[in-house]
């Protein structure tokens, strides 16, 4: 009976940090999946504001700076061999490509830890499920060595505990293997 007794103290004992483990990572998983929601409908809002940039430089930027200074449009002219406004689309066009090729990589990370999370979280739920069935093992093979250990008087009690014993033992064999 003792020796059950401190079976069972020694898993609770070795159980109970796993499970607060696996509880904290959990909770840190739901925040990291919050905040991943976060980021991708900011990412949404960024793509939309890129779209309607390229829109706008698809349909042609109408720059007028020729008479504000004209002597910086002529240097640019000059340097670049392209008009102001092909040079500024040129430039925005560029850096656009740039955003839109950091947005993208930037999603299929996102897409990614997502995905490692959900894995994460699936591993978490079969591991405390593995552990819960284990301890219900336990659990009634306490339960019924003890009502054997009371029902059954003297040695007889003890004999009786190893049918007992080998049930529980073949039933976790099979629930390993």
């Amino acid at each position: 009976m003792d020796a059950q007794q401190l079976k069972i103290d020694n898993l609770n004992h070795t159980y109970s940090p796993i499970q607060k483990r696996l509880q904290n990572q959990s909770i840190d998983l739901q925040g990291l999946s919050n905040s991943l929601a976060a980021i991708l409908k900011k990412m949404d809002a960024s793509i939309e504001v890129q779209n309607r940039l390229i829109q706008a430089l698809t349909d042609g930027l109408d720059i007028h700076a020729e008479e504000l200074a004209p002597a910086i449009v002529e240097a640019i002219k000059q340097q670049t061999g392209l008009t102001l406004s092909e040079h500024l689309a040129n430039e925005c066009g560029d850096q656009l490509d740039q955003l839109s090729s950091m947005i993208r990589t930037t999603s299929m990370r996102f897409k990614l830890s997502q995905s490692v999370a959900r894995d994460e979280m699936n591993t978490m739920c079969s591991v405390v499920t593995s552990i819960r069935h284990s301890f219900a093992i336990v659990l009634s093979s306490f339960g019924g060595t003890l009502l054997l250990a009371i029902a059954l008087p003297g040695w007889w009690g003890l004999v009786s505990l190893l049918p007992l014993l080998m049930i529980i033992v073949y039933l976790m064999m099979q629930k390993e293997g």
